[in-house]
C-alpha cells in the first residue's frame, strides 16, 4: 500500500523538483548580483538589449520595451547638453506592448530579502497635460513565477503621476502562487509629492524587499523623504522585483485615454543600484540629492 502511493506521488515530486531547480537556476543566472553597483550612463554604445535574454546572457545593463520607431531614442539632457537621456513616447493610437501601452527600459532583478537602494530621475516636460489617470513613470514590476503558471500582477512599488503630484503605491502577496486574475493580497498608496515640469526630479529608493512583515520602503525627491513605509512590499516569487523606467499607461487599454493626452513623453537621466548602508549620503546629507 505505501509503495503503490509513493509510485503515485512520484511525478509529482519530480515535477516539483523540476520547476524548484528550474527557478533557482534562473534566480542564479538572471539576479542583479548583491554589491555589485550597477550603472545606466545612456552613453553613445551603450549595450541595451531587446529581450530579457539579452539580460540573462549579459549582453546588457538594461533591456528596452516599445512599439515603433519613435518611442525612444537618446537625446541632449535639456539641463545640460553635454550629457545624454534617454527619451520614451507612447500615443493611445500605438500598438500594445505586452498587453498594455508602454515604453519603458528594465533591469534584472534584485533578490528578496536585500537591502537595495536605487537613484532614478526625471524631466517630465512643461506641455505634460494633467489628467486624473496613473501614470506609471518608474515601477519595480513582481518576476512572476511563469514555471507556477502566475498571470501578471500589479508591481510591488511603483512612482507615478496623477493631476499635479506623483503618487507612490506598493503591493504585496504572500501566497506561494497567485490565482488565476492576478488579484494581490494589498495594494496602499504609501506617499505623495509635488510634481515640478520643465526640470529634473531625483527619487532616491531604499528598498528591504519582502512579502512579509520585515519589509521597508523609503523614498526621498530631492532631499525630503516623501515615505518610511513598513511592512510586506513583495510578492513571493523565486525572483525578487525588477526595476522599470519610461511610461506606462495601463489605462488606456482598459478604459480609454484621456480625450485631452494625444501622447506622452518623458525623460529618464542616468540609473544607479547600489548595496550597503546609505550608499548616497542622502540619510546624512552627505551627497548631492539632485542626481547630477
Amino acid at each position: 500500500m505505501a509503495s503503490s502511493r509513493l509510485r503515485r506521488l512520484a511525478p509529482w515530486a519530480l515535477a516539483g523538483l523540476a520547476v524548484a531547480g528550474g527557478a533557482a537556476l534562473a534566480a542564479h543566472h538572471f539576479t542583479l548580483s548583491y554589491g555589485q553597483p550597477v550603472d545606466v550612463t545612456f552613453r553613445a554604445g551603450e549595450p541595451a538589449g531587446t529581450s530579457e535574454t539579452d539580460l540573462m546572457l549579459g549582453k546588457a545593463d538594461y533591456a528596452l520595451q516599445y512599439c515603433c520607431a519613435t518611442s525612444t531614442r537618446l537625446v541632449a539632457d535639456p539641463a545640460d547638453a553635454r550629457r545624454m537621456v534617454r527619451e520614451f513616447r507612447v500615443a493611445p493610437s500605438e500598438p500594445l506592448v505586452k498587453g498594455n501601452h508602454r515604453a519603458e527600459l528594465r533591469l534584472r532583478p534584485n533578490a528578496l530579502g536585500q537591502e537595495v537602494w536605487y537613484r532614478v530621475s526625471a524631466f517630465i516636460p512643461q506641455d505634460w497635460v494633467s489628467s486624473p489617470r496613473h501614470s506609471i513613470i518608474f515601477q519595480w514590476h513582481g518576476s512572476r513565477d511563469v514555471l507556477l503558471l502566475e498571470p501578471g500582477k500589479y508591481p510591488p512599488l511603483d512612482i507615478g503621476i496623477e493631476g499635479d503630484h506623483w503618487t507612490i503605491h506598493k503591493s504585496w502577496d504572500d501566497r506561494i502562487a497567485t490565482p488565476p486574475g492576478g488579484a494581490v493580497q494589498g495594494i496602499s498608496e504609501i506617499g505623495q509629492a509635488p510634481l515640478t515640469k520643465g526640470s529634473w526630479q531625483c527619487w532616491t529608493i531604499s528598498a528591504l524587499w519582502s512579502s512579509t512583515a520585515q519589509g521597508r520602503l523609503r523614498l526621498w525627491l530631492g532631499d525630503r523623504i516623501v515615505s518610511d513605509d513598513k511592512g510586506p512590499n513583495a510578492h513571493r516569487d523565486y525572483l525578487g522585483p525588477y526595476l522599470k523606467a519610461g511610461i506606462y499607461e495601463s489605462s488606456w487599454h482598459y478604459d480609454g485615454a484621456d480625450p485631452k493626452v494625444s501622447e506622452r513623453h518623458v525623460l529618464i537621466g542616468p540609473i544607479q543600484v547600489r548595496y550597503g548602508p546609505d550608499p548616497f549620503g542622502i540619510i546624512g546629507h552627505r551627497a548631492d540629492p539632485s542626481c547630477r
